[in-house]
């Protein structure tokens, strides 16, 4: 840890420790909880972080997706402007701002407990050894941060992947089994005059 951070989270934590203080405001958490987490080497809330911004985001990738045209399979049955999608896609974005904004003010706590369950784990010998290993326990790791950067991209990679191929094949496949194999197109409805069908299901 830098004298920079060193000179700012010793008399930081030591106020909370006097006052007991949990809530204080953290900008770098609340737009980037996953990161600030990372670097700090506080790992179960950088994995928390990282599995709640990218679920909370799931309805804005199916939003690119389909208005980028990636329309087959499960996809084909959603309707973006349909008022249900509409209610999905503001409650997560709702409830990734309301995250954020715990992230924004308990950031700081979080990680005091955090450095303060190391301190503890090392048996401090005596009072000269506490900057020590306060120094040990509350370092930073920009490698960290590259690694849950990367975690981060596979995970919503891997979603990206999961709702295009794998749901929209099961889709694709029971719609085909419902309708003897035919598709939803006017081309392939003979010449009854069928028009292709959009069917909500948000």
């Amino acid at each position: 840890m830098s004298v920079k951070i060193k000179l700012y989270y010793l008399p930081f934590f030591k106020r909370i420790k006097d006052t007991g203080q949990k809530i204080s405001i953290n900008i770098v958490s609340f737009f980037f909880p996953q990161f600030y987490f990372a670097n700090r080497k506080v790992w179960l809330w950088a994995i928390i972080s990282i599995l709640l911004t990218t679920l909370f985001s799931v309805p804005y990738f199916i939003y690119l997706m389909v208005n980028a045209g990636m329309t087959g399979g499960f996809l084909e049955g959603i309707n973006i402007e349909s008022t249900s999608f509409a209610v999905v896609y503001n409650t997560a974005n709702l409830l990734n701002f309301g995250f954020q904004a715990l992230m924004l003010m308990f950031s700081n706590w979080i990680y005091y407990r955090h450095v303060i369950k190391k301190l503890k784990q090392k048996k401090l010998a005596g009072e000269s050894r506490v900057n020590e290993n306060f120094l040990e326990s509350g370092g930073t790791s920009m490698a960290s941060v590259f690694i849950s950067l990367a975690v981060q991209t596979f995970i919503v990679g891997a979603i990206i992947l999961f709702i295009y191929t794998i749901i929209g094949g099961k889709y694709g496949n029971k719609k085909g089994n419902n309708t003897g194999g035919r598709s939803w197109d006017k081309s392939a409805s003979g010449n009854k005059g069928n028009t292709k069908r959009n069917v909500s299901y948000c």
